[in-house]
């Protein structure tokens, strides 16, 4: 069949990215997660980071979430609150990543050292919005001084997702 047809059974069968049978990894279809999805409220895991949690005699150091994804969590979003900038200890740049077991899955160097003290989604990861089920969400925070000797900062990392219904 050629590839500008969309086969018949497409989304059906519950299970898979195409048509009946789905794929290896058994993911929900794009159409049963948008059903599912516009009949669910997302749900969020949120940590709150400042400079006494980094204590890292290194330029990056990476802080865990307080508990693991639930298993079949789909990224919907993220946001980051700068409350107040990093800064001190002779730093000139401080950025934060946020992912799981890819560290900079859902946000990829987000400058927290300068910048509005307002709420943002950050710099797009390498796969923002993927199944990241089971896997504990960490943000890790670069500078170009050991992040121990940060003096000032205040950050919150808000990631919106939801779990699709089992079957």
């Amino acid at each position: 069949m050629p590839y500008t047809e969309i086969p018949s059974n497409f989304g059906s069968g519950g299970k898979g990215l195409g048509p009946a049978g789905g794929t290896a990894h058994g993911e929900p279809t794009y159409v049963d997660l948008l059903a599912e999805l516009q009949a669910a409220a997302p749900l969020y895991a949120e940590k709150q980071i400042t400079h006494a949690d980094l204590t890292a005699a290194a330029t990056s150091e990476a802080v865990d979430f307080d508990s693991a994804l639930p298993a079949g969590a789909v990224i919907l979003g993220r946001e980051i609150t700068v409350t107040t900038p990093f800064s001190g200890g002779g730093a000139s740049a401080a950025t934060v990543d946020v992912g799981g077991t890819d560290t900079d899955a859902i946000v990829d160097g987000e400058d927290v050292f300068t910048g509005a003290t307002t709420p943002k989604a950050g710099t797009s990861g390498i796969n923002p919005n993927g199944f990241l089920g089971g896997q504990t969400l960490k943000a890790t925070v670069t500078s170009d001084v050991n992040v121990g000797t940060l003096t000032a900062g205040d950050i919150t990392v808000k990631v919106a997702y939801f779990v699709p219904q089992s079957e």
